[in-house]
This record gives C-alpha cells, structure tokens and sequence, in this order.
C-alpha cells in the first residue's frame, strides 16, 4: 500500500482518517480533542502476536500504539505500509519481554534488511519515520 493511489480519506465529523481501499482498514488518523486540539490516533492495551513472526503480527493502525502484553520474546506486531512523511510510535510497556516491530513485507527499518524484526526491549519507546516508501528509520528512548 506504499502507493498512494491505494489510499483513501474519510471524515468522522472533525475527524480525518486515511484507510486502505482495498481492506478499509485505518491507516491513519487524526482526531479532534474535546478542546478542538489535533489529536493523533492512539491504540493502548495492545497483545503482541503470540509467536511472533512477521506474516501473523498484530498490524499497527494508530499513530501512537502502547503494547502491553508480550507473553513471550520475539511476540510480535507489525507497522502500517511505508508512506513518505509518516511516523508511528510504538511503546512496549510489558513488564519483562521484547516485542518484534515488523515493517510490512518488503519493507525495511533502518540497515536491517528487508523483512528484518527491530527489537523493542520492554519499558521502551520507539518512533519509526519513513521518509521514502519502503524505508523505515527509527528513534529509540533511553
């Protein structure tokens, strides 16, 4: 879905939601606050796909997505199609295990390769920014 042709957008009220238009599922979103400030989707309470792997991982649709449940090391979740300008962040905050973040099936996050899992350690956050299709960079805390 790196093809923006693929991409549609939808409006919920003050709302805007881009989605794939093949799947209708939310790519990205932006909500309006109470206070009419812009919001960026959130995603929390998120499971990490129990024995990992990049075909079965739980697929990213919020800007903001908080993992709390990793039952095993390499459990694992996957980010939305590449899209120059966009950023996820993702927190693992499961009490002990790394989560995998997956880029999406050719894809690639920072010199790991295409396909390549980046290891999020628990009680850490990291953003991924693609600025080409197909290439993620990421930015961990400390």
């Amino acid at each position: 879905m790196s093809d923006l042709s693929t991409v549609g957008v939808r409006y919920n009220g003050a709302d805007q939601e881009w989605y794939d238009k093949a799947s209708g599922n939310t790519v990205m979103a932006f909500r309006q606050a109470a206070a009419s400030m812009p919001c960026e989707g959130a995603a929390d309470s998120l499971t990490a796909h129990s024995g990992g792997g990049q075909t079965s991982a739980l697929l990213l649709t919020a800007q903001l997505n908080r993992i709390t449940t990793v039952a095993a090391g390499n459990d694992s979740v996957k980010l939305p199609a590449s899209i120059a300008g966009l950023t996820i962040q993702v927190t693992n905050a499961a009490a002990a295990n790394s989560a995998n973040v997956y880029p999406q099936t050719g894809d690639a996050i920072n010199a790991l390769g295409a396909n390549a899992a980046f290891a999020l350690a628990a009680g850490k956050t990291a953003a991924f920014t693609c600025y080409t299709a197909g290439q993620w960079h990421s930015i961990l805390s400390a």
